[in-house]
């Protein structure tokens, strides 16, 4: 659930509960408002951090196939970009191990452990959350990618 209103500025706001594959675009232009006042009013709610996973889609068009995409075979159950029952193991390990390092401080966010349990140095990097994710998921990505296949 988040707030959405005519502009950023005004005393008039409306809560709204999103629905199941609701996007963005789609609430904006149900109470015309620009996407960019939606975010400003919820900046908990649709933090930057979500965007984690997108690394993964990042690396592998740079670093893996060397912006090097063969249309024909992307909707091919059994070609280059088919994987494991649809999912791609190697994105799913350097996702959840993105997320690791940014656990502490998200702990010491929420109030769940004491300011103490923590070395200082691993606890700040929550406040870098999103670069933090975005770099150690992309290394771990890469690497699970170029190691052969046995």
């Amino acid at each position: 659930m988040f707030f959405v209103t005519d502009n950023a500025f005004s005393q008039k706001s409306i809560s709204h509960k999103v629905e199941k594959g609701e996007t963005l675009t789609q609430i904006a232009k149900k109470y015309n408002v620009e996407i960019s006042d939606i975010i400003k009013l919820n900046p908990l709610t649709l933090d930057h951090r979500i965007f984690d996973e997108y690394i993964t889609m990042i690396a592998d068009y740079y670093f893996i196939r060397k912006q090097q995409l063969h249309v024909d075979e992307l909707y091919q159950h059994h070609g280059r970009y088919g994987y494991s029952n649809g999912f791609n193991t190697a994105a799913i390990i350097a996702l959840l191990v993105g997320i690791v390092p940014n656990i502490p401080g998200f702990l010491l966010q929420i109030k769940f452990v004491s300011s103490t349990v923590f070395p200082v140095f691993i606890s700040d990097l929550y406040h870098y959350a999103w670069f933090v994710g975005f770099f150690v998921s992309g290394i771990v990505y890469i690497l699970l990618m170029r190691t052969p296949k046995r």
